[in-house]
């Protein structure tokens, strides 16, 4: 139930209504933008840390992401991955993985990419 917010993202209406997900750690803002949102299998390696191509990963993900974004992505950009359960598929996980849009923690309006 901890993560039951994400459970929204399953709609595109849901991501558009909070494309932006907002992380504090000390005294930095980080606003992530949700690129893609998936249903996998819980064997499938979609949290690893190490990927031989990024590029290509990327663009797996988002062909099967199940909302269209506008985000930018580039083999430079750093992204989270956030997951919880998903009764889709049997043993399945939904996955949704975000681009970081302030690097440096530096302040942004958020609230534009809405």
């Amino acid at each position: 139930t901890m993560f039951a917010q994400l459970k929204k993202y399953k709609k595109q209406s849901g991501y558009e209504e909070s494309p932006v997900i907002t992380i504090i750690i000390e005294n930095n803002i980080y606003y992530y933008q949700v690129f893609s949102v998936n249903i996998v299998d819980a064997t499938y390696d979609y949290r690893s840390a190490e990927y031989s191509d990024f590029s290509s990963y990327i663009r797996a993900m988002r062909k099967t992401s199940i909302i269209d974004s506008a985000a930018v992505v580039t083999d430079k950009s750093r992204i989270i991955t956030l997951s919880t359960c998903s009764a889709e598929i049997e043993d399945g996980r939904l996955a949704i993985l975000a681009v970081l849009l302030n690097p440096g923690g530096e302040s942004m309006n958020a609230a534009a990419l809405n």
